[in-house]
């Protein structure tokens, strides 16, 4: 059909956009609107339309009969040698359209069972959709828990070391000068008290580093070690050393 077209008539404006054809009531106010040139105008629009080679028609049909109301010879003769496709949408329970149209070359029959169909596919489809953002969301959940773990946990562990750092210094500053040692000694007794200070903070940071369980050590470690909030808040990053 052709990109825009409008007709005007005394009862309908028609207007034709993008291969779809709008019909509108001029006066749809009015308490008679159905007069005689309505009727009139009515099968000269649907013709103007069906003369269009590009037309095509769309039935959808539900209605509360017991016995088919369209049937192949109705088809058959409502379109008279047109070979344009021609879609049949029953939505009736029971149904409107006897089946056999199908066998008609151009009809296309879509019943309650069709669309019942399509529906149990999409839905499937948004099950799976449904089951890919779940994915998403519990990734994405495990990824803040994570986060929100290391708030409490990578501090703590930076502020342990802390500690036990400063009390190393402490003790050697306090125990080297009384000891009167050789420069090499006294590397080898600073490097004894880092090695004996990272063995005894090792099996405490690894606890506090478990994924399910290091929270709940958290405030026992600070408890113990007396460790302040903000206590390693110099820039160490409490990765274990």
């Amino acid at each position: 059909m052709s990109i825009h077209e409008q007709v005007d008539y005394s009862c309908f404006k028609v207007e034709i956009e993008a291969g779809v054809a709008h019909i509108q009531l001029k006066r749809p106010e009015a308490m008679n609107t159905m007069t005689r040139a309505f009727w009139n105008e009515l099968p000269a629009i649907v013709k103007h339309i069906d003369d269009n080679a590009l037309a095509r028609c769309i039935v959808i049909t539900s209605t509360g009969a017991s016995e088919f109301l369209i049937g192949p010879d109705l088809v058959r003769e409502s379109r008279n040698g047109d070979n344009r496709p021609l879609l049949l949408i029953d939505i009736a329970v029971p149904r409107d359209v006897d089946p056999s149209v199908r066998e008609l070359p151009g009809v296309h029959l879509f019943d309650i069972d069709d669309l019942r169909s399509v529906a149990r596919e999409n839905l499937n489809a948004r099950r799976a959709e449904i089951q890919r953002v779940e994915a998403i969301v519990e990734e994405e959940v495990a990824r803040f828990s994570e986060w929100l773990r290391s708030l409490q946990v990578v501090p703590t562990i930076a502020a342990l070391r802390k500690r036990a750092e400063a009390i190393q210094r402490a003790e050697l500053a306090r125990t080297l000068p009384r000891l009167n040692l050789s420069e090499d000694a006294r590397r080898r007794v600073e490097a004894m008290s880092a090695a004996i200070v990272k063995r005894l903070l090792h099996d405490p940071i690894l606890r506090l580093k478990q994924e399910n369980d290091g929270e709940r050590y958290v405030a026992a470690v600070r408890e113990l070690f007396r460790l302040e909030p903000g206590a390693a808040d110099d820039g160490d990053n409490g990765e274990e050393a």
